[in-house]
């Protein structure tokens, strides 16, 4: 969802032929309610300056961090659990201050935006995809590649 953000920054700079948006939103606006509160007052800077996965608080909120990326199994568990785990803090507050307050308004025609009516980060009811997945979550990409592929292949 954050490589999508920086695809539309980039885009501006480079010339590009097409942008193929997955699970990610094309402007601030679509950024559900809380994120945009999240961001107003800065919340992310109350995360640890350590690795999440190190606090034992922390690792007790993982069923509903898997629940909001839409991980189904447990190949897709250990992934989002290592991701956590090994993530760098002062990435991941960086990170998570881009998203949460990006005011972008533009973006260029050529994007291709695949999302999942299933997403729980970015909801459906915010995001004007050009394609909907059916039942598929924000990690979509991990378990959903294949319809995923097959609308990327039909866009080139």
């Amino acid at each position: 969802s954050f490589c999508g953000m920086m695809a539309i920054e980039l885009s501006r700079v480079l010339h590009v032929q097409k942008i193929f948006l997955i699970s990610s939103i094309k402007s601030g606006a679509e950024l559900p309610g809380w994120m945009s509160l999240c961001g107003r007052f800065h919340l992310e800077k109350y995360l640890p300056n350590r690795q999440i996965g190190s606090v034992k608080t922390l690792r007790l909120f993982r069923p509903i961090q898997n629940y909001f990326l839409g991980v189904t199994n447990e190949r897709e568990k250990k992934i989002a659990n290592e991701f956590r785990d090994t993530v760098d803090p002062i990435y991941l507050k960086w990170s998570l201050h881009q998203v949460l307050t990006w005011k972008n308004n533009a973006w260029p025609k050529e994007i291709i935006h695949i999302h999942g009516d299933k997403d729980h980060i970015f909801p459906i009811s915010k995001v004007k995809p050009d394609h909907t997945i059916r039942g598929g979550g924000h990690f979509m990409v991990m378990n959903r590649y294949e319809e995923i592929r097959k609308i990327i292949l039909d866009s080139l």
